[in-house]
């Protein structure tokens, strides 16, 4: 058995990076939230493994959490975010677009969705995390 996490989280980043645009403008992704972070913005913030295996191959049930993040100095609205997330959702969906090395990726779908606001000083900020759900096995 291998640990997949810095496996799939490479793939969705490399899936994503330079891939997703909002008002002609490449939306930055980030495998770890930098305190310096530029928004809008698509984050990986975790990855949740489930073990599948059965008695020829190792298998996994991976959850993956995307966030896009935005901000704003007053009300801000949730189309930047619902357009940016749209555009994630294609290019995951797509499945070919993430390619694993050690691993096959079997099955990719969007297990929940889920959205919220949170006030910060002066700032709001509009966040919708999905989880994706992959079902891989070992090479």
């Amino acid at each position: 058995m291998k640990d997949c996490s810095n496996k799939i989280r490479s793939a969705y980043y490399t899936a994503l990076n330079g891939a997703v645009t909002y008002n002609a403008v490449a939306v930055p992704v980030y495998a770890e939230l930098p305190k310096s972070a530029t928004y809008p913005c698509i984050c990986i913030s975790n990855i949740d493994i489930t073990d599948a295996s059965d008695k020829s191959k190792y298998n996994a049930n991976v959850n993956v959490s995307i966030d896009i993040i935005t901000k704003f100095d007053g009300d801000g609205s949730n189309i930047q975010m619902d357009t940016i997330g749209s555009a994630v959702l294609q290019i995951v969906n797509a499945r070919t677009k993430l390619t694993l090395t050690d691993f096959d990726l079997i099955t990719c779908k969007l297990e929940s969705a889920n959205e919220t606001d949170t006030l910060e000083q002066e700032f709001k900020y509009k966040i919708k995390t999905y989880i994706i759900n992959n079902y891989i096995t070992e090479k």
